[in-house]
């Protein structure tokens, strides 16, 4: 559903929150999320309010409020308010979890 929404979607461009990253079309970043340091897409949404640091996400969705750092993530969602750090792998967590 991600990648349909994306592909079929018009995205801003415009990423403040996005420092010294590279972006692979289509990806999603919401206007107060940030981004770090890091390599997204294609395929990957970040919704409002979430971190990303040091990492590489390809084909995830990183709900609300969610920190990813130093890690590599692939066809994965990480749940609302949920923590993953140091991990290379595929996964699926909940909200309010944390993963290191």
């Amino acid at each position: 559903t991600t990648r349909y929404l994306l592909q079929h979607e018009p995205q801003d461009t415009v990423r403040p929150g996005c420092r010294h990253s590279v972006i692979r079309e289509p990806v999603y970043i919401a206007e107060n999320a940030v981004v770090e340091n890091s390599v997204l897409g294609p395929y990957v949404a970040v919704e409002s309010g979430a971190y990303i640091g040091n990492s590489v996400i390809r084909n995830s969705i990183i709900f609300e409020s969610a920190k990813v750092t130093d890690a590599v993530l692939n066809q994965s969602m990480v749940g609302v308010n949920s923590s993953v750090s140091g991990k290379s792998t595929q996964l699926n967590i909940g909200d309010h979890s944390y993963l290191s």
